[in-house]
């Protein structure tokens, strides 16, 4: 479904179903988030869930690179450390964490991890990531 929906659609998946299934896991792990956030601090309060707060975590997603898991991880840890790094230039650090994160979304726009360099990483190739046996050359 990921490469093709028409494809998958055609040997019979239903891909609508899928697609719902999807986005209810996806809210389900946005509710148990938020009521784990609200039993830690016992209240919830309107003001702390405000524009910044979504744009920092879109960014977290497309700065580490939305192929893998592991990519927003990369993102929120530079997105976070990043600021941390450059505190020492009190005026300047803003300027300096905008000018780096612009560097390294034009470098790499499709974030800092991909899926292509984790199976590289790993050894896999795309049959064996889809269960097929590696073929063999030489």
């Amino acid at each position: 479904m990921h490469d093709d929906e028409g494809a998958a659609d055609l040997i019979g998946i239903d891909v609508r179903a899928f697609q719902i299934a999807a986005f209810a896991l996806g809210s389900a792990i946005a509710g148990v988030g938020g009521g784990l956030y609200a039993h830690h601090f016992s209240f919830i309060e309107a003001q702390y869930f405000n524009i910044s707060l979504s744009i920092t975590i879109v960014l977290y997603v497309l700065l580490g690179g939305t192929q893998t898991v592991v990519g927003p991880l990369l993102g929120a840890a530079v997105f976070t450390l990043l600021p941390e790094l450059l505190r020492a230039s009190a005026h300047w650090r803003y300027v300096a964490f905008a000018a780096a994160v612009i560097v390294i979304m034009a470098l790499r726009p499709e974030g800092l991890v991909t899926g292509a360099q984790l199976r590289r990483l790993f050894g896999f190739t795309r049959a064996e990531h889809v269960g097929l046996p590696k073929e063999r050359t030489g």
